[in-house]
């Protein structure tokens, strides 16, 4: 049988408790209420679930996630920010405890994530994103949260091209 790690089963359930929390704030919004609700309901069975078969905490997680990344589309352009800092920070926090990320490289890769931040903010800025912003509006999908998303991947994208080019000329000159 396979046992649960206590520092996995205690970032599981701090990262679920946020969301819960996330969730129960954003049930506020009648409009939402629904997928809340579901949210909710799969949140809660999960930290059971987790409770008594700790072999599933990851893929519960996966489920969650993928819940609360559509819930983000449909949200209002106001409360996308705080609700993508809010995802992005526990995934993180979730990573962190259960030692899939070290902390010594998630403090070196905080440049990076600063230069993907400013080339997000170009990127969003860009006449492409904005016709796609156009395009994605009317489909009922929050535009701006889909623009914040393209325009991040975008950015890592370019970023991880750059490191990939710069790792082969590194090895290409040291190599001679």
């Amino acid at each position: 049988m396979y046992h649960m790690r206590v520092s996995n089963y205690v970032a599981y359930i701090s990262v679920s408790l946020i969301w819960l929390i996330t969730e129960l704030s954003l049930a506020q919004y009648i409009q939402y209420s629904g997928i809340i609700i579901l949210g909710t309901l799969i949140n809660i069975i999960s930290i059971i679930l987790v409770s008594y078969r700790p072999t599933y905490h990851k893929y519960l997680f996966i489920v969650n996630t993928a819940l609360l990344t559509y819930v983000g589309f449909t949200i209002p352009n106001y409360l996308a920010t705080i609700y993508s800092i809010i995802m992005s920070v526990s995934i993180v926090i979730y990573l962190v405890l259960i030692d899939l990320i070290e902390l010594s490289f998630l403090l070196i890769s905080l440049p990076i994530i600063y230069v993907s931040y400013v080339a997000e903010r170009l990127l969003e800025r860009s006449l492409i994103v904005n016709k796609l912003m156009t395009l994605i509006g009317p489909i009922g999908v929050n535009a701006r949260l889909f623009a914040l998303i393209l325009s991040w991947y975008l950015s890592l994208f370019i970023i991880s091209i750059i490191a990939i080019l710069l790792a082969l000329l590194l090895t290409r000159r040291f190599s001679k």
